[in-house]
């Protein structure tokens, strides 16, 4: 990428490479390079006007990802990003079954995020070391699979309550808790998660979280339900946030209070990043306490109470909670 991009003679001199094993030049090459296609956009973008979402939006790193209601204004994109880059389409075209996507894996034929395993389950002898390992290998950045995961962590919580060593064997009920757990996570390659939220021009759109907490973890999720005149409505998993529960001993109902804070924020991200800041959003909490906590004045309960609610009351200001 970096060395597609032509310098003015006049720096010549400065960008030349002096050994061979140097493949990027200067320090400064990446901030250049988005440099350049930020005023590549500003000079040339009203000529390509649907190309310009996918690099002012759909930019990562050196990979550059976007999408269209319909094959032909796909095809047209790619070529306005093809005409205003002046590459190869082979460098925007992808001819992959399945590829990666930020690190998810995208079945490109049915349109579905999947997900591969590498657990072994024919290890005998479990430490703090190993269990942590197995868990960052589960690469979740929209937590689809945050249910069995976060049984992972919460296992992972309770060995540091035992106040066991990094590479100490567990505990046998605990080794045989996280077999059990492994299990489970070696079947995640048997979900598949659709891609393509159901939406289109003229689609009605309605977002809808939900929060939920136990004594021992909180959740937060997010679904977007697609109205199509030509389709049946659609409900789709966007995203979701789970959080293993402080050590520091609190009541239920604070938990509750902690996973709608959680889902505040969540709704908040998703909203900015899909560009839904219109979109009719309904928040639900299964804690009639609550809601009668996020309905009324802060300044009538205690610290605690207090604060998560003036957090939520100004992240969701504009939205239904039920």
């Amino acid at each position: 990428m970096y060395r597609q991009i032509r310098v003015h003679r006049d720096d010549w001199d400065l960008q030349r490479m002096l050994w061979i094993n140097e493949q990027n030049g200067i320090r400064a090459a990446p901030f250049l390079a988005f440099r350049t296609l930020l005023q590549l956009v500003e000079d040339e973008g009203e000529k390509y006007l649907l190309a310009l979402p996918c690099i002012t939006h759909g930019r990562y790193v050196d990979d550059i990802f976007g999408g269209a209601d319909t094959s032909q204004e796909l095809i047209e994109t790619a070529l306005q990003l093809q005409n205003l880059y002046r590459n190869q389409v082979d460098h925007v075209l992808c001819n992959y079954d399945t590829s990666k996507i930020l690190g998810l894996r995208w079945n490109s034929q049915e349109d579905q995020f999947t997900f591969a395993t590498t657990l072994s389950l024919n290890i005998d002898r479990f430490s703090k070391r190993s269990i942590l390992s197995d868990i960052a290998k589960i690469f979740d950045p929209l937590s689809f699979v945050s249910l069995v995961v976060i049984k992972a962590k919460m296992l992972l919580q309770e060995l540091w309550l035992h106040k066991i060593k990094w590479d100490d064997p567990i505990p046998q009920q605990l080794s045989i808790h996280w077999r059990a757990i492994k299990r489970d996570l070696s079947k995640l390659n048997k979900i598949t998660i659709p891609r393509w939220l159901n939406t289109k021009s003229g689609s009605t759109v309605e977002l809808h979280g939900f929060s939920d907490a136990s004594q021992l973890a909180m959740a937060a999720v997010i679904y977007l339900t697609a109205h199509n005149a030509c389709t049946n409505t659609k409900t789709i998993l966007i995203c979701s946030k789970t959080k293993v529960a402080s050590l520091k001993r609190l009541s239920i109902l604070q938990l509750e209070l902690a996973a709608a804070l959680l889902l505040s924020r969540l709704i908040l991200y998703v909203k900015n990043t899909l560009n839904m800041k219109t979109t009719a959003t309904y928040l639900w909490t299964d804690s009639r306490v609550t809601l009668t906590w996020i309905k009324s004045h802060a300044s009538r309960w205690k610290d605690f109470v207090r604060n998560h609610v003036i957090l939520i009351q100004e992240t969701t200001s504009n939205y239904q909670w039920n």
